[in-house]
C-alpha cells in the first residue's frame, strides 16, 4: 500500500519487527492525540485533549522515526523529524 502514496508529499518509513500490523490509527495535532481503530464493522474514534499524551506520543514517534528505515529507500528524498 505505501508504493501507491505521492511521495512527493509523503516520507514513509519501515521497521522491521515480527508483529500484527496495528488497526489503530494515532494522529497528533496541537495538544491532542485522536485514535481511530480499525477493528470492527464500525471504527472507534477517540480523541485526547491532554499535551502530556500527546508529548508522549510525538517522543516516542521521534525514536521510531529516527530508528527507521526511508521507504522507499532512498535517502536522498527523506526527511529528518
Amino acid at each position: 500500500m505505501l508504493a501507491t502514496y505521492d511521495t512527493s508529499v509523503t516520507d514513509s518509513r519501515l521497521i522491521k519487527y515480527p508483529t500484527e500490523p496495528s488497526k489503530t490509527i494515532i494522529q497528533m495535532y496541537d495538544d491532542k492525540t485522536g485514535y481511530i481503530v480499525m477493528d470492527r464493522t464500525e471504527p472507534i474514534s477517540l480523541i485526547v485533549h491532554a499535551l502530556p499524551i500527546t508529548a508522549a506520543h510525538r517522543a516516542i514517534f521521534d525514536v521510531l522515526w529516527n530508528y527507521a528505515t526511508p521507504f522507499p529507500a532512498d535517502e536522498s528524498r527523506s526527511k529528518t523529524a
